[in-house]
């Protein structure tokens, strides 16, 4: 991999096919590598050395990168080198649109006062085979966890009755005004019933104004249609990966 400007990586991202550099704009992506045969372009995002992206621009066949890391003088983690791996990713779908308001009566902030409820619903999949619903339920968790601690994100819950039906996760924006949905779940036994789309008009009544983007993987056809007819507009690709 070869270091190279963030400047190029835009107009690299920019020239590989339309709508691949929007997904990135509203980021604050401070290091960025190509491969050697100029077929990808991987990203790091902000200060967290864990979060990496790698774009296809050519015919590359890498999916996945690998950060080793150690730490600076100030006992931060540094990344110090990128290899290039030869695995399969996560191909996934980029969407935005501007908040809005919304009102739902059955959908309310989450508090410490849910967390068993949280729990029920994040504990359901113990017997489902879906692991990609699973690590959403695991997110979710690991998110409302997060948010109770230093309040970094915001949880909204639906309720059927007073069952917690179903929750959804929004970062906390940055200071360009802009924010995203972290995570949608949806219990199985409550899928189906629309309740996806109205977390999601929820969320956006967060933060009015604000641009908000939303990804799901290519194949995920329910969260697509669930973003689209909340309001999402489709922008461009990108494969993920995780350092």
């Amino acid at each position: 991999m070869i270091e190279i400007t963030t400047d190029e990586a835009k107009d690299r991202l920019m020239s590989a096919r339309p709508g691949l550099y929007a997904s990135f704009a509203g980021w604050e992506y401070d290091s960025a590598y190509e491969s050697e045969n100029n077929s990808a372009i991987i990203i790091k995002i902000g200060s967290n050395p864990f979060v990496w992206y790698i774009c296809d621009t050519g015919n590359s066949d890498m999916a996945l990168a690998h950060a080793e890391l150690t730490k600076n003088n100030d006992g931060k983690l540094d990344t110090i080198m990128i290899y290039a791996r030869e695995l399969e990713g996560i191909h996934c779908l980029n969407f935005s649109c501007i908040g809005k308001p919304y009102d739902d009566p059955d959908i309310r902030l989450l508090s410490e006062n849910d967390r068993e409820q949280v729990l029920s619903i994040t504990n359901v999949l113990s017997n489902d085979d879906n692991e990609f619903a699973e690590s959403i339920a695991q997110n979710l968790l690991d998110h409302f966890l997060e948010m109770i601690q230093n309040s970094g994100s915001r949880m909204l819950g639906i309720f059927n009755d007073e069952t917690l039906a179903g929750a959804i996760t929004i970062a906390k924006p940055n200071n360009k005004k802009a924010t995203r949905i972290l995570d949608i779940f949806i219990p199985n036994q409550y899928r189906g019933r629309g309740y996806a789309p109205r977390l999601i008009r929820a969320g956006l009544a967060l933060y009015p104004e604000f641009r908000y983007t939303y990804d799901c993987g290519s194949d995920n056809h329910p969260s697509i249609a669930a973003a689209k007819s909340a309001g999402f507009v489709f922008e461009g690709t990108w494969d993920f990966l995780d350092g």
